[in-house]
Parts: structure tokens; C-alpha cells; sequence
């Protein structure tokens, strides 16, 4: 798997606020982990499917194949990487029925923007297009960092908090 760019700010909002930002494209998502990691997600930089009785083996092989291909654009940052989010069926044929029907057995959302709060961390990602060379990435990345911040900053308010 090629290198994949990513750029990360750090930010004061609730992940929530996220899902209110005007996005122009498919694809949000939710996670909220009691006392661990929540992660509001817009986009789909990247998507890791499997299927059959092997489907979550191969789900976590290929989230670490494509985890690994991410590098951070500012070399001296250290620190938190962007997240997965997903799920997958706990059907031992891995075929969703009911109200799950159409849905992928296992599949992981590489979300294009994601805010993340680890414990009281707040951070902000973003993942570059697949093939960006690094000055192109790091200029997208900036836009659209800023791009989420602004939006971040207009959002409608939840629960009261403010930006």
C-alpha cells in the first residue's frame, strides 16, 4: 500500500459539532466509545470491506495495512493518528439481514476529516487523496484543515457549548 499523507490540528470542540459542518460529499459517521475514544468522521478518505468466516481477521489486517501507510505531513509531530470507524456482522455467514440488509458484512471508514477525543485530547484530521505527492498533500491538507475549523467555528451549537 502507497503512502497516504495526513495533518492533524488540535481543537477545543466537542466531536459532535463535527456532523453539524455543511459537507459536500457522502459519508458521515459517529463513534462513541464510553470513558475511551470518540471519533465524528466526514468523508470517506478510504474504505477497508471483507466478507466470509474470516471477515473480522481480515477486516483488522487490512485496517493495519492501511493505518501503517499513513504518515504524518509534519515529521517532527508525534503523537495521535487518524481512526477507523465501522463495524461488521456478528452472523457467523457475515450476511446482514433485517434493517442491516445492503449493509457489508465488515467495513471500516477511513473518514476524509475526523475529530477525535482521546480522554480530554481534541484532535483534529485530515487524510490526503490516495497518490498526492507530499508539497501537493500538504497544501490540500492545510485547506482542508482550515476549511473544517471555519465550518467548526459556524456550526450550530450542541448542548449549549460554544466554539
Amino acid at each position: 500500500m502507497s503512502t497516504r499523507w495526513f495533518a492533524s490540528r488540535p481543537v477545543a470542540v466537542a466531536p459532535e459539532r463535527l456532523l453539524a459542518v455543511s459537507w459536500d460529499r457522502p459519508g458521515r459517521s459517529f463513534f462513541d466509545a464510553p470513558g475511551g475514544v470518540t471519533v465524528a468522521g466526514l468523508g470517506e478518505a478510504d474504505v477497508v470491506a471483507t466478507d466470509g468466516p474470516r471477515r473480522i481477521e481480515d477486516l483488522g489486517t487490512a485496517a493495519d495495512a492501511l493505518l501503517e501507510s499513513l504518515l504524518n505531513i509534519d515529521a517532527r509531530a508525534a503523537g495521535d493518528r487518524p481512526v477507523l470507524v465501522g463495524g461488521f456482522a456478528f452472523s457467523g455467514e457475515g450476511r446482514p439481514s433485517g434493517p442491516w440488509a445492503g449493509w457489508q458484512p465488515a467495513r471500516l471508514v477511513l473518514p476524509e476529516v475526523a475529530l477525535v477525543q482521546r480522554g480530554e485530547g481534541r484532535t483534529l484530521f485530515a487524510v490526503a487523496p490516495r497518490g498526492m505527492a507530499k508539497e501537493a498533500a500538504a497544501s490540500w491538507l492545510d485547506r482542508r484543515l482550515d476549511a473544517a475549523v471555519e465550518g467548526l467555528a459556524h456550526a450550530g451549537t450542541h448542548h449549549g457549548e460554544h466554539a
